[in-house]
């Protein structure tokens, strides 16, 4: 019970923060639509693909494609608790230098009931950029998801954006919902909305419509 009420709290946190960034007006707003593969191993490694399509300028103007591959594996403790350390490869071309997207990072996920699953991720990403700077991040990130049933998910999430350039600087904090369907074995659609807050002082809104075929 103590759990419970623990989760509904950082539900209202999270909802209250969102209620407030809401209400301002958006800098910019975009949109990505995803395609992908899921592959998993019986041994907890798992592989997807994806490419990204972004959309800028309140959707209304190409800003790049993204396709990745990333590798992860989930390694369960107990029957509450999954370590899962994670490799993710993308490469961004569009109408901007070209960038080389690692991305390092170790999660861990907690689940009170057969309903509930909490989640935290560290991450760190580094971007380099052919005939440009390169940038490095860390985030870390905490998402609270809920099982409906057997088809459909929603989450919860915020993730905070540390830039490591000369020193370590607050980028980017970002909030979202999403929800997951899975129309069956093979297919399964995602949507997500999240906003972020920036260190200029702008903020942004973004849409994700996406589709993965699960081969295993």
């Amino acid at each position: 019970m103590k759990t419970h009420i623990q989760l509904i709290l950082c539900i209202i946190t999270i909802l209250s923060s969102l209620s407030k960034s809401s209400a301002q007006t958006f800098d910019k707003k975009e949109a990505r639509i995803v395609a992908g593969m899921k592959y998993g191993f019986d041994n907890g490694i798992k592989l997807s693909a994806r490419y990204e399509h972004r959309l800028d300028h309140n959707f209304n103007h190409y800003k790049k494609s993204i396709p990745g591959l990333k590798i992860s594996y989930e390694h369960e403790f107990d029957t509450n608790w999954v370590f899962i350390p994670g490799f993710e490869y993308r490469f961004e071309f569009g109408d901007f230098p070209s960038v080389h997207d690692f991305r390092y990072s170790a999660g861990v996920d907690f689940k009170p009931d057969e309903k509930f699953k909490i989640n935290y991720t560290a991450m760190l990403q580094q971007n380099l950029m052919i005939n440009h700077h390169s940038d490095y991040f860390l985030r870390n990130g905490l998402e609270l998801n809920y099982d409906l049933n057997k088809s459909l998910s929603f989450s919860i999430f915020t993730e905070n954006y540390q830039e490591l350039n000369s020193g370590i600087n607050f980028h980017t904090q970002k909030y979202g919902l999403g929800t997951v369907y899975l129309l069956n074995k093979r297919n399964e659609f995602e949507l997500k909305f999240d906003f972020r807050q920036h260190s200029d002082k702008t903020n942004s809104a973004r849409i994700l419509v996406g589709y993965n075929y699960i081969l295993k």
